[in-house]
């Protein structure tokens, strides 16, 4: 889950500093990062997803937005926009990326808080810890 954290800063960094004048190599290393980070992102918000909704998995909006955002920065069939155009759309997906991070850091940290003594017990597994069910 570390690499993960890591590489989206990464991406986020790469994408902060692509409005100066790097060579082409650069820009192609950003691009594979970008994607990269961006295509797992959406699988795990399509795992979320599919996991939460009940019948037919229906494609969120942060699939949809990393799915795109991967298919933007595929290195494979580069989408070529001028300097200009590049640099907002950059600094729009580095701030997509830090909500990202933002948004799984309070998720992890909620998991792993201490609960008040005397609390109910939040999980299967918290419960057959603290009980046992003779059932």
């Amino acid at each position: 889950m570390r690499t993960i954290y890591l590489a989206k800063l990464g991406a986020v960094v790469l994408l902060i500093a692509a409005g100066g004048r790097w060579p082409y190599d650069y820009y192609t290393l950003l691009r594979m990062v970008v994607c990269v980070v961006s295509a797992h992102c959406a699988y795990v918000a399509y795992r979320a997803s599919s996991r939460i909704s009940t019948g037919s998995s229906r494609l969120s909006g942060r699939v949809l937005a990393f799915g795109f955002i991967a298919l933007l920065f595929n290195p494979f069939v580069p989408v070529y926009l001028a300097r200009d155009t590049w640099r907002p759309i950059d600094l729009a997906v580095a701030i997509v990326l830090i909500g990202d991070l933002w948004a799984d850091w309070r998720q992890t940290s909620k998991q792993h808080a201490p609960r008040q003594p005397g609390a109910a017990p939040q999980t299967a597994s918290d419960r057959s810890a603290t009980s046992w069910d003779p059932q």
